[in-house]
């Protein structure tokens, strides 16, 4: 089946691009004139907010976000793309602007290294233990002392980051990786403890 794609008014047309440049004042001025951020036939990864997410342009995302009551799925997406672009800044405002948090994976909050941010993520509740196994994903990958910092400090209150900082032990082990392997062992992890599935 070929898939039609949908005509975009003028003015969505204008303001895509007037975004895409970072023409901030052009935008405050198209915003003044009457015209509406939510642009329906663009769609939540298409739209206005995601689109100024996508620029990195702190200012034109806080203008947006000042101008317009955005829906959740909007919010949603423009978080888990400023997270795709480890963009901790914009993260920061979106959340300041009540983004929910269930389209970011825990891996790519991880990315950030930012340990307040990675324990504030976890208070709002992204699953570090979701299907994808977002924190053993993100140690293996980063191999990085804040990640083990949080596991230590937070493993308590959040008892799952014990299980993926074991399931993550054994993969170092599986991988033949000696120094990770240490790392991970030093921070507590535990390549015998078993799961609730295993």
């Amino acid at each position: 089946m070929v898939r039609q794609r949908m005509s975009l008014s003028a003015d969505t047309k204008e303001a895509l691009e007037l975004i895409r440049k970072g023409n901030l004042f052009e935008v405050i001025d198209w915003i003044s004139s009457g015209n509406k951020l939510q642009r329906p036939e663009l769609g939540s990864w298409n739209g206005l907010l995601y689109k100024a997410v996508e620029t990195g342009f702190h200012s034109m995302v806080k203008i947006l976000l000042e101008k317009q009551k955005w829906e959740p799925d909007d919010l949603a997406c423009a978080l888990a793309r400023a997270f795709q672009d480890n963009r901790v800044d914009i993260a920061e405002l979106l959340l300041e602007y009540n983004a929910p948090t269930e389209q970011v994976g825990f891996d790519e909050v991880c990315r950030t290294m930012d340990k307040g941010l990675i324990e504030r993520m976890l208070r709002l509740g992204v699953d570090p233990c979701n299907e994808d196994s977002g924190f053993a994903y993100a140690l293996n990958k980063f191999k990085a002392r804040p990640l083990l910092r949080v596991y230590r400090e937070l493993r308590q209150e959040f008892p799952c980051l014990h299980e993926q900082a074991s399931l993550a032990l054994r993969q170092a082990i599986e991988n033949q990786n000696p120094r990770w392997t240490a790392m991970l062992a030093w921070a507590g992890a535990d390549p015998w403890y078993k799961t609730e599935s295993e």
